[in-house]
């Protein structure tokens, strides 16, 4: 690369690559509660005010608990009511505890992990007492050491040991920043694809070479669509890392070429004698890396099947079963509400004072589209003797709609309070909640499909191999 200029714009597109990469890391998260970390606690020495005031005192700001809940919605007409026994506001208090009540439940804001572990370890120090925390990160180790092991074996077995280390820099990176099961799986097709195309690199003809495309350019479109599948940002900054490495080796001769004392006109620009279809870059020495690949895709899928946190674990008899989002609750176990049972008490709450007295709220469901009207009363005189007589008109004053919706939950974000309603708000309208022991959920998606056709690929490149030697061997 002897043109300054475009040593510049490579060095600045890799620069921006490895930023790209590096500042929109990622690691897996093992959460239940989105936004919020779960704090757990059997004491009979400390009351749920007392661990408030722990928490409070190391830093805890704005933790949603039990002492601190009020009446999210009420009527400025009817201020107090008589909650029936099945009311929201009674089966909220499920929240705030575990399945079997032993443990008092407290959300700490993701923000205050730091001063939660600290919370934690002095709420331990009381005796007859022990609290633990559910919720955070984990960086699944497992993913770049196979990547970094793989990548020494190819290093080892690679003639152009350099050229390989520069061009795959930023997968490693990348393997690195994003230690997620489907992009470990697409590093790992993707450095054999280094491998492969550092083979014909610079050959002539590489670009029209349909038959070597296939070992060296088809694993990383394969793998930039797959992992669209799991993270539309992992593609993209997968993408980066590949097509960003292939510029280190350009960069690097640009500067020597650049700062090289020897006169221009007795620099030469070598080439190959071989054009890109006569080298195969799959042959009997390295066949036997396909077969590696499938073994490492194979580990990097039962590592997701066993310590997936998008997988439901079980964990020992001590950890209880804690209030969480979940996909589905039995019928048997309605025990927490929901936000749809939160605006149907609160359209009960708010029209109370137009119903009459005793009357049972319907617990039919179908509550949305109801309407509250009163009667309004006014003269009217007839046409033909003039005489006036009362008419009554029905005027609505309540419509349960999405509008009436709508100004319930901004009453919520409005409130000044840590309510349990904003936590709800934040997981999404629509989820269901119910008592698990789940890990969580993962940021990743469709992992186990992604690293199936992962797996499938090494497979079909090895029958291609097979084919295509049978080929030759009959054509001679």
């Amino acid at each position: 690369m002897k043109n300054p200029a475009r040593l510049q714009v490579s060095t600045a597109l890799f620069a921006l690559s490895a930023f790209f990469i590096i500042f929109f890391h990622s690691v897996p998260e093992t959460q239940l509660w989105k936004g919020w970390k779960l704090l757990y606690v059997r004491s009979e020495k400390l009351t749920e005010q007392n661990i408030c005031t722990i928490l409070e005192k190391n830093g805890c700001t704005d933790v949603v608990s039990s002492v601190n809940q009020k009446l999210p919605v009420f009527s400025k007409f009817a201020p107090v009511q008589v909650q029936p026994a099945d009311s929201y506001i009674y089966r909220r208090s499920g929240f705030f505890r575990d399945s079997t009540s032993s443990y008092s439940v407290f959300y700490v804001p993701e923000k205050n992990a730091d001063a939660l572990k600290l919370s934690v370890d002095e709420i331990n120090g009381y005796p007859q007492t022990s609290a633990a925390c559910e919720g955070g990160t984990s960086f699944p180790w497992i993913c770049p050491v196979l990547v970094f092991a793989f990548f020494f074996v190819l290093l080892f077995l690679s003639r152009e040991k350099l050229k390989f280390s520069l061009v795959s820099c930023l997968l490693l990176i990348f393997s690195v920043a994003r230690p997620f099961y489907s992009a470990g799986g697409a590093v790992i097709l993707c450095l054999l694809s280094n491998f492969f195309l550092l083979k014909v690199y610079r050959r002539k003809g590489v670009y029209s070479d349909f038959k070597n495309a296939v070992y060296t350019v088809l694993p990383p479109v394969l793998c930039f669509f797959l992992l669209g599948f799991s993270s539309l940002s992992g593609s993209v900054l997968f993408a980066l890392a590949f097509m960003g490495g292939w510029l280190a080796p350009g960069i690097v001769e640009g500067v020597i070429d650049l700062y090289s004392k020897k006169d221009p006109q007795f620099q030469f620009d070598f080439v190959y004698i071989k054009s890109s279809s006569a080298v195969k870059p799959v042959n009997r020495t390295n066949f036997f890396l396909l077969g590696v690949v499938f073994v490492l895709v194979a580990v990097l899928f039962l590592c997701h099947a066993v310590f997936s946190t998008g997988t439901p674990l079980e964990f020992s008899g001590e950890r209880p079963l804690l209030p969480a989002p979940v996909s589905s609750v039995p019928a048997a176990a309605d025990e927490l509400p929901d936000l749809k049972d939160f605006a149907d008490w609160s359209w009960f709450t708010v029209s109370f004072p137009f119903r009459k007295l005793g009357a049972v709220p319907s617990k039919n469901g179908d509550l949305f589209g109801e309407t509250v009207s009163v009667p309004e009363y006014f003269l009217t005189a007839e046409n033909s003797s003039g005489k006036e007589r009362i008419s009554v008109k029905q005027d609505k004053v309540l419509s349960y709609d999405s509008s009436f919706v709508r100004s319930v939950y901004d009453r919520i974000e409005d409130a000044e309070y840590p309510a349990l309603e904003k936590v709800l708000l934040v997981q999404g309208k629509n989820k269901s909640y119910g008592y698990t022991k789940s890990a969580g959920t993962s940021s990743e998606k469709s992992v186990p499909l992604v690293l199936s056709f992962f797996a499938l690929f090494p497979i079909l490149l090895f029958l291609y191999y097979v084919v295509g030697n049978l080929k030759d061997e009959a054509s001679l």
